[in-house]
């Protein structure tokens, strides 16, 4: 292959704009031209807030924090949703001279305090309304630093938060003159004008949604549409009532947009792109979406540090699967992995297009790139090199015109047998399968070549991970990928979990499934066809889940609920899936689980497979503090709601040869202090199983105390989003479960319910009346991840 070498940094042919020593709230406010144009408009209720409105607003504010005692030069942690008081909260902070710290709304309480005591912030912007909090305590300094620390710059202006995917988040050092050359920088390469319309659904707090949308928007005269949250159908409702011209998006809202969009046949009229960002967007995702709205679907590159980057601009050259070109006056250098901005890469020629192309990590360098993040200490910690050249992290392909693609987060990269794996290239390739919806590749290590790639792939709704489709997935990916990008094994997952910005958890997903032998390294999901499972508290959280593994595996499946709303909900969904009886039935209430029985049994769904996995947590505090009837009650619902179900339908689960499953938990096979009504329920269940197994090892039916691992979704969902009192002991537990959360001590959704599946399936018969969970050998091939630490410790 022809190559030659440069040392020259490729350029973006265009010339930085001036950048004026203006602060950013002041470049902000409106000329007259287009004060008396919208500025906000809410999606749900309609209302509109001018331009001058809003700047009034946030003089206003100013003036209200000045008086409240916020001096110039204190950091404020900013928390209101995407709204108008986000809006004069920010400008309002900045006008009073503040350092403003943008947090994602409803961030819980010890998150909040953790983030505060990092930066040295003693007061939180909260509400939709911006409350200000009362100044807390100054925090202790001193901590920490390092040799590479120096004083924050004088006009910080924004401690935006790394999106933390590689380690901790970091807040980020932006100043004024970073913010004011990346929205200059911005507005040169796509201007807008009054009359353009952007759906305001990404977070504000996170740079794409600030700059690209929010600051953008006010400092050339467009409108806002505020969504509060992200929903395919509302977004596109909101485009055609308000003539939305631009939606910026992650990848997942992409993917959504283009299903909703061609289910219901709608091209919107007013749409002049969607521009997607956050992580790398699939050629296949952007194909689809376009084909269903009928307009360009882009990419956009950026990071934190550098607050504008590359995208492709609205009418301009475009070029598929690309994040198109840097903004002016961004340099940028394409160097080997870990390079210096000295060093250089070969051209290589562009078998697509017959020009240059450059592969390596970027480095990046302009007026709108921080100097580093924030210490413990207080000082800047430098991030770029002291000639200002920021190294991303970031593999990418560069054309000769500039033109960036990139290929994967080096730390991403997996690397098999002196391979360099890219995760990014396989998934887009099992993307484009029909049968999958999404897929995220992880490392397994090996001991013979390092690591080995395994697939995790979400399958179209009613589709099953069969052996025949495992195979047929693997001659796809055989056609399309070089032998040692081809993933090892493949299984199926209910979903990719994502950060925010839509940017894969692959530690989240590393552990693999079992795979049976003389299966190629194509593991065979358990074929529970023939099977009629009943799973109590089947209508939300881990219940629903199992479900609709059940489902997706071949089995019938009836789920039981309090809420009748949430049951039917839950139902119409899962009918989807396959064949589904629902009942609102407490699974503590003896007669109505006997009716439940006999009506299945009428309707020819005679349950052979129980899964009691109906419970709640109970109070919390010390025992003597506890309200009686509520730890008694917890007893109720967590032993007796187990009993119960296996006392109703034992006789069809003998019949059928099948098996019972009794959800249990950590906290009964050890303790858990200060939650001793949960703990010691569950540990009733776990000596319950033990003596069902024991007195049904005659019968052919095997039981199991199944601990499905510390989950993000039921009962711990809460934690992401509860404000319990501070010092309370709800608000200690739920900081413990982000602590074991931020070490990557939970469990994905789909490697515990996979772990239930292979116990219905019959995995370890020879194991009744064991407590197991996903980690068990017969359930989980790998190292063992680290133990959870235990409640009291």
């Amino acid at each position: 292959m022809e190559s030659v070498m440069s040392t020259a940094p490729l350029e973006s042919g265009a010339p930085a704009p001036g950048i004026p020593g203006t602060p950013l709230h002041e470049l902000l406010r409106p000329a007259p031209a287009i004060a008396s144009r919208t500025a906000l408009i809410d999606a749900a209720t309609g209302r509109r807030w001018t331009h001058q409105e809003l700047s009034d607003l946030a003089l206003a504010s100013a003036a209200a924090f000045r008086r409240a005692g916020v001096a110039p030069g204190e950091r404020v942690l900013l928390d209101p949703p995407n709204g108008v008081g986000f809006v004069t909260g920010l400008l309002g902070l900045l006008t009073a001279g503040t350092v403003v710290s943008p947090v994602v709304h409803g961030t819980p309480g010890p998150e909040l305090a953790r983030r505060s005591e990092a930066i040295g912030a003693r007061r939180t912007l909260t509400g939709d309304g911006g409350r200000l909090s009362a100044p807390r305590p100054a925090p202790a300094s001193g901590r920490g630093g390092g040799p590479a620390a120096k004083d924050p710059p004088a006009d910080l202006a924004l401690l935006p938060w790394s999106s933390g995917t590689t380690g901790s988040p970091k807040p980020v050092a932006l100043t004024h003159r970073n913010l004011v050359a990346g929205l200059l920088q911005l507005s040169a390469a796509q201007p807008l004008s009054p009359d353009d319309v952007l759906l305001g659904v990404l977070p504000f707090s996170h740079v794409f949604g600030l700059q690209y949308v929010l600051n953008h928007a006010l400092f050339t005269g467009a409108s806002v549409v505020l969504l509060p949250r992200w929903d395919a159908a509302a977004a596109l409702d909101a485009v055609d009532t308000h003539g939305v011209t631009l939606l910026h998006a992650v990848p997942t809202m992409v993917h959504d947009l283009a299903e909703r969009a061609a289910s219901d046949h709608r091209r919107p009229h007013s749409l002049h792109q969607v521009l997607s960002g956050g992580a790398p967007l699939p050629a296949g995702a952007a194909i689809r979406c376009e084909q269903a709205l009928g307009v360009p679907v882009d990419g956009a590159y950026g990071l934190t540090e550098a607050n504008t980057s590359h995208f492709v601009r609205r009418g301009g050259p475009r070029r598929a699967g690309s994040s198109g070109y840097p903004v002016p006056g961004t340099e940028y250098r394409v160097v080997p992995p870990g390079g210096t901005a000295e060093e250089a890469v070969e051209d290589t020629v562009n078998g697509t297009g017959g020009g240059r192309r450059r592969t390596g990590e970027l480095l990046l360098r302009g007026p709108q790139v921080a100097d580093g993040f924030l210490g413990p200490d207080g000082r800047l910690v430098r991030i770029a090199d002291a000639e200002g050249w920021l190294a991303t992290g970031d593999l990418v392909e560069v054309d000769d015109d500039g033109c960036l693609r990139v290929v994967d987060r080096l730390k991403d990269i997996i690397k098999c047998r002196g391979h360099q794996v890219s995760p990014s290239e396989v998934e887009a390739v099992l993307r484009d399968h029909p049968a999958v919806l999404d897929a995220v590749l992880v490392a397994v290590d090996h001991p013979r070549d390092g690591e080995r790639p395994v697939a995790r792939v979400v399958l179209t709704p009613g589709t099953r991970l069969t052996p025949r489709l495992a195979t047929a997935l693997q001659d796809f990916v055989t056609e399309r990928l070089a032998p040692h990008n081809r993933p090892h094994r493949i299984t199926g997952i209910p979903a990719v979990e994502r950060t925010a910005s839509g940017k894969p958890l692959r530690r989240l997903h590393r552990s693999p499934g079992p795979a049976p032998e003389g299966s190629g390294g194509v593991p065979e999901p358990p074929d529970l066809t023939g099977r009629t499972v009943l799973v109590t508290g089947g209508s939300r959280g881990l219940g629903r889940a199992l479900a609709e593994d059940f489902l997706r595996h071949g089995a019938r499946v009836a789920i039981t609920g309090r809420d009748p709303a949430t049951l039917a909900e839950a139902r119409t969904a899962l009918a989807a899936l396959g064949e589904v009886r629902a009942a609102a039935v407490d699974s503590a209430d003896h007669r109505a689980l006997c009716e439940l029985a006999a009506r299945l049994e009428t309707d020819g769904f005679a349950v052979d497979t129980l899964v009691c996995n109906s419970g709640v947590a109970g109070p919390s505090g010390p025992a003597w503090e506890n309200d009686p009837e509520q730890w008694w009650a917890t007893q109720e619902a967590n032993l007796r709601g187990t009993f119960l179900p296996c006392h109703v339908f034992l006789p069809t689960v003998i019949e059928g040869h099948g098996r019972i499953i009794a959800v249990a938990s950590h906290a009964g096979h050890h303790r858990w202090p200060h939650m001793s009504a949960y703990s010691v329920s569950k540990a009733a269940v776990i000596k319950f199983t033990e003596n069902l197994a024991a007195e049904l090892r005659h019968h052919g039916v095997a039981v199991f105390a199944y601990h499905p691992g510390l989950l993000t979704i039921g009962m711990a969902a809460a934690h992401f989003t509860s404000r319990p009192a501070p010092g309370s002991w709800d608000a200690r537990i739920q900081r413990w479960y982000l602590d074991e959360h931020a070490a990557g001590r939970t469990v994905t959704t789909g490697r515990s319910t996979r772990g239930a599946l292979l116990l219905a399936a019959g995995a370890c018969d020879h194991l009744s009346g064991s407590y197991l969970t996903p980690d068990h050998p017969a359930l989980s091939e790998g190292p063992r991840p680290t133990e959870e630490k235990r409640h009291d410790e």
